[in-house]
């Protein structure tokens, strides 16, 4: 029941996702046949009409109750910074990891990596949707407690709404099988607080 091309996968890898698969990023799911991958249920949907600018950030602080300051690379090797503003609208439709739909921006802390999709005006980003950031991570889980996956890229917290699913290469297979050596590849929010990565 294994997977050869799962078992012949990198242990370690940590890679941000493309605007694309963050936009549709609702929440994740484990699929394997051996081994096990996570990824999220709607990552295969494509965004109709145009494409708008975005940015990624790390949060610094915000003032309410509709500015933000994020800290963002200003090259492609992540070595150089600046801050920048973001502003939401009433409009703006903001979700913060797996507590999802949040009314505003007070849920977010210092820290907390961010999408933000709009629009440049006058210096300042005016964002139409804002969202955390989600990772792509590989690894070997090393041992599991419960909910509680400590793998070869760092702890994995599985939540209630983390589903079995298959994708090409796996097949669906039950969380409850997920054990010390299996390989998965998982899209998690790293949350600042408890520094652990997260599935919705």
């Amino acid at each position: 029941m294994s997977n050869p091309e799962a078992s012949s996968r990198r242990k370690v890898s940590d890679q941000k996702l493309t605007r694309r698969q963050m936009l549709k990023l609702t929440g994740a799911t484990i699929i394997g046949g051996g081994s096990a991958a996570i990824f999220d249920k709607n990552l295969a949907a494509e965004r109709e009409g145009k494409e708008m600018p975005f940015v990624i950030g790390t949060l610094e602080r915000f003032e309410l109750p509709d500015l933000l300051y994020l800290t963002v690379a200003t090259d492609s090797d992540q070595i150089t910074a600046q801050t920048i503003i973001v502003k939401v609208l009433e409009s703006t439709t903001i979700s913060r990891g797996v507590q999802g739909i949040v009314g505003d921006i007070e849920a977010f802390v210092s820290g907390d990596q961010i999408v933000a999709e709009g629009e440049w005006h006058d210096g300042v980003f005016v964002a139409v949707t804002l969202m955390s950031l989600y990772h792509s991570i590989e690894g070997e889980i090393i041992n599991r407690k419960q909910e509680r996956l400590e793998t070869t890229s760092g702890i994995i917290l599985l939540t209630p709404d983390t589903k079995a699913a298959a994708t090409e290469g796996y097949k669906a297979e039950s969380l409850d099988d997920l054990s010390n050596g299996t390989e998965i590849a998982a899209l998690v929010w790293n949350d600042p607080v408890n520094r652990v990565y997260v599935l919705k």
